[in-house]
C-alpha cells in the first residue's frame, strides 16, 4: 500500500475548513468560524493561513491578544508574507498601539506585490490613521493620497485627509477636502464646519459667512448667538471655554437652589441655572463636531434640573417645525429622515420630552430597540411624573427583550469589506475548489520557430517533387499530450508529462520518386509548476511551469531509388535527446464545486537530436542489408543530419481533479 504524508492527505479538508471559516463569518458567526480555522490549523500546524485567517476573526471578536499571538505565528511562518503583518497592524492600530501598528503596516505594503490592492489600499489608510494620532500629519497626508490615486475613495478617507490638511495648517486644501465632503454629503455638519474654519485661516471671510448661513438653516438659535460675526462662530476652543463659563455658573446656581429654604429663591435659582445650561449647550457646536466631553456634563444638568421646573419653557419655533417636518416624514414611513428632523430638534430643545418620546418609538419601527430603550429612558428623566411614564417604562421591558433576541446574536458582524479581505487572505494561498491530484489529456498546435536545415538539405538531395521543398511546408509543429500533477504545496505542484510531438516530417509523390521521412517524437518527463497568489478567490490559477525530460526519435524513411517504383528501401529513424518545455497558462478546477480539470497554456518546447540513426528494416532488391545500421548523414558533405523541434504552441487539455 502506498502512504502519503498525512499533509498532502489534508491539504482538502484543510480547504475546506478555511472555507467554511469564512462562510461561518459572512453568516455572522464568528466563534464558529474561529473553531473552523482551529481545525485547519490542527491539520497543517506549519502553514500561515489558517493562522492568518484565526488571527484576523479574533479582531473582530476584539480577542486582540489572541489575534497578535495568531498573526505572529503566522509571520515566524511565512516573514515574507504581507498578511499576516497587515492583520496584526489592525490589531495594534485598534490598540492605538501606533508605533508598532505603523512599523506592521509598512511591512504589509512592502510585501504586498500588487499596488492598488485590497491589501495595499487598506494598509495605507490605517498608517496613515495612526501616522494622524502620533501627529505625524505630512505623512497621514502622503499615505491618503497615494490611496486616493485608486478609484476606491470613500468618505472616512475623504475625513481623515481633509483633518490632516487641517491639522498640518494647510488650509486652502483643508478647505477644497472638506468642500468635497459636503458637495457629496450636504447634511455633514462636521465638514461643514472645518470647511467655514479653512476659509476663514485663508482669510476668506465671505465664504465662512456663506457657511454660517447653511448653519442657520439647522439651529437659528445657535447663529444668533454670534451674529454675523464668522472668527466667533468658528473659533472652536472660545466657543467650548464659553460653554463652560456657563455651565460653571449654572451649577453655582443649582447649588445654591439646594442650600436655600426660600422655595421661591430656589425656583427662580433653577430657571437661571436651566437658561444658563441651554445657552451653555447652544455654545457647543453639533455633537459631531465637539469632543470636548462638556455636553454629556450639561445634557446631564439638565435633565436634572427640567423636571423641576414648574412652568416648562415653549418649545421655540425652530424646533417646532422640524418636529413636525419629522412627524410628517414617520406618516410616510422615511424613518432616516425623520430622525435627521428630530436630532435637529434636539439640538435646539434638548430639554423637550416629545423629542426622545417620537425617537424611541421612531427606533421601535426600525427594530433598533438598543437606541429606542435610550431615548426612552431619556424621556423618563424629563419628565418622570407624566401620566404615561408607567405605560414608557413597560416599553421599555419589552424592548429589552426584543432587542435580546435581534441583538445579542452568536458573534459579532463583519462588514462587506471584512469578508473581502478573509477571501484575500485564503486566495492569497489557497484558491476555493483547489485538488490534490489532477490528470488531463489533450493536444497543442503552433509555430515551428527554427528551420530543419540539415534535415532540409537530405531531403532536398533526395531530388523531391518541385513544390515539396522542405523549407515551404513545415511552419507548424503539434502535439498530443497527457499530464499527471499532484499539488500537494501552497503555490507549488509536481508532475509528469507525456508528449507526442510532430511537424518535421516530410512526404512527396510523383512519377520519378516517392519519398517519406517521418519524424515523430514520444517525449516524457518530470515538470515542476508555480501557482501565483490569487487575490480574487478564482479558479483555474494562472502557473508558470518548467519541465525537462527526453525525447526519443520514432520515425521512419521510405525511398524510391529508381523511377520505376522497383526498388526501395524502408527505415527506422532512432534517436535521443533532451527535451525542454516552458508553459505560461491557466490550470484547475473549471469551478471550485467541479472536479472537471481545465488547461488552457502557451507552451514553448525546444528538442534538438545532434545526429539521427537509421536501422534498415526493409528493401526491395536486397534483403541482406535488413537490420543493417548506421547514422544519417547528407550525401555530399557526410555530415550527421540534425533535428529541431522548437516552437510556441497554444495547448488544451481536460481532465479530472481529486480534491
Amino acid at each position: 500500500m502506498i502512504c502519503l504524508p498525512s499533509g498532502v492527505l489534508g491539504q482538502g479538508k484543510y480547504i475546506q475548513n478555511c472555507e467554511s471559516g469564512i462562510s461561518s463569518a459572512k453568516n455572522n458567526n464568528l466563534s464558529q468560524s474561529v473553531n473552523y480555522f482551529t481545525e485547519a490549523i490542527q491539520q497543517k500546524q506549519r502553514n500561515s493561513t489558517a493562522y492568518c485567517l484565526r488571527a484576523y476573526s479574533y479582531f473582530l471578536l476584539k480577542d486582540q491578544q489572541k489575534g497578535i499571538q495568531d498573526a505572529t505565528a503566522a509571520i515566524s511562518m511565512d516573514n515574507n508574507n504581507p498578511w499576516p503583518y497587515f492583520v496584526r497592524g489592525l490589531i495594534y492600530a485598534d490598540q492605538k498601539n501606533d508605533d508598532q501598528a505603523i512599523a506592521d503596516l509598512t511591512q504589509a505594503i512592502v510585501f504586498e506585490k500588487e499596488e492598488g490592492s485590497l491589501l495595499a489600499r487598506h494598509a495605507l489608510y490605517m498608517r496613515a490613521n495612526s501616522y494622524f494620532r502620533t501627529g505625524a500629519y505630512a505623512s497621514a497626508i502622503s499615505d491618503l493620497n497615494v490611496y486616493g490615486a485608486h478609484p476606491y475613495e470613500n468618505d472616512a478617507f475623504q475625513l481623515l485627509l481633509a483633518q490632516s490638511y487641517l491639522k498640518d495648517r494647510r488650509y486652502a486644501e483643508g478647505a477644497n477636502a472638506f468642500a468635497q465632503i459636503v458637495q457629496s454629503d450636504p447634511q455633514n455638519k462636521t465638514a461643514l464646519y472645518y470647511k467655514g474654519y479653512c476659509l476663514l485661516q485663508t482669510g476668506d471671510q465671505a465664504g465662512a459667512k456663506s457657511v454660517m448661513a447653511q448653519f442657520r438653516e439647522w439651529n437659528a438659535q445657535e447663529s444668533e448667538l454670534f451674529a454675523n460675526n464668522p472668527t466667533g462662530f468658528f473659533d472652536l476652543e472660545k466657543r467650548q471655554a464659553q460653554a463652560d463659563m456657563l455651565y460653571q455658573e449654572a451649577m453655582v446656581e443649582i447649588r445654591s437652589a439646594k442650600e436655600t429654604t426660600a422655595k421661591a429663591l430656589a425656583y427662580i435659582q433653577l430657571y437661571d441655572a436651566f437658561i444658563l445650561l441651554d445657552s451653555a449647550y447652544q455654545y457647543l457646536p453639533a455633537a459631531e463636531i465637539d469632543k470636548s466631553g462638556l455636553r454629556p456634563l450639561i445634557f446631564s444638568e439638565i435633565t436634572n434640573v427640567y423636571p423641576q421646573l414648574k412652568e416648562k419653557p415653549q418649545i421655540p419655533e425652530a424646533a417646532r417645525k422640524y418636529i413636525v417636518q419629522a412627524l410628517a416624514a414617520t406618516e410616510s414611513k422615511e424613518y432616516l429622515v425623520a430622525q435627521g428632523f428630530y436630532l435637529q430638534a434636539q439640538q435646539i430643545a434638548p430639554w423637550a420630552p416629545i423629542i426622545y418620546n417620537n425617537l424611541a418609538f421612531l427606533m421601535e419601527k426600525s427594530s433598533r430597540f438598543t437606541e429606542a430603550i435610550g431615548y426612552m429612558e431619556t424621556y423618563i428623566l424629563l419628565s418622570p411624573n407624566e401620566k404615561d411614564t408607567r405605560s414608557a417604562q413597560d416599553k421599555i421591558y419589552e424592548w429589552e427583550l426584543k432587542a435580546g433576541k435581534s441583538e445579542n446574536t452568536p458573534g459579532v458582524t463583519a462588514n462587506a469589506m471584512h469578508l473581502q479581505l478573509m477571501d484575500d487572505i485564503l486566495g492569497m494561498n489557497y484558491v476555493p475548489g483547489d485538488y490534490l491530484v489532477a490528470m488531463s489529456f489533450g493536444g497543442a498546435f503552433g509555430y515551428q520557430a527554427n528551420k530543419n536545415i540539415a534535415l532540409g538539405e537530405y531531403w532536398d538531395n533526395l531530388n523531391p517533387t518541385p513544390g515539396y521543398t522542405y523549407s515551404e511546408k513545415l511552419p507548424f509543429v503539434y502535439s498530443a499530450d497527457a499530464e499527471l500533477i499532484i499539488k500537494p504545496w501552497v503555490h507549488f505542484g509536481a508532475g509528469a508529462f507525456f508528449k507526442g510531438l510532430g511537424g518535421i516530417g516530410m512526404h512527396s509523390t510523383s512519377l520519378e520518386s516517392d519519398h517519406d521521412i517521418g519524424a515523430f517524437t514520444i517525449n516524457y518527463g518530470p515538470f515542476i509548476r508555480y501557482y501565483f497568489p490569487s487575490k480574487y478567490g478564482i479558479a483555474p490559477l494562472f502557473f508558470a511551469q518548467l519541465g525537462a525530460g527526453t525525447s526519443k526519435m520514432m520515425g521512419d524513411l521510405f525511398i524510391y531509388t529508381d523511377p520505376e517504383y522497383t526498388q526501395w528501401i524502408e527505415a527506422a529513424l532512432i534517436g535521443s535527446a533532451p527535451c525542454i518545455t516552458a508553459t505560461l497558462g491557466l490550470a484547475g478546477k473549471s469551478l471550485p464545486s467541479s472536479n472537471f480539470y481545465v488547461h488552457l497554456s502557451l507552451e514553448y518546447v525546444r528538442v534538438i537530436f545532434d545526429e539521427l540513426e537509421y536501422e534498415i528494416t526493409g528493401s526491395s532488391n536486397s534483403p541482406e542489408i535488413i537490420g543493417f545500421t548506421g547514422t544519417l548523414s547528407s550525401s555530399f558533405a557526410l555530415e550527421p543530419v540534425t533535428a529541431i523541434y522548437s516552437g510556441i504552441m497554444l495547448k488544451m487539455a481536460f481532465g479530472f481533479a481529486v480534491p
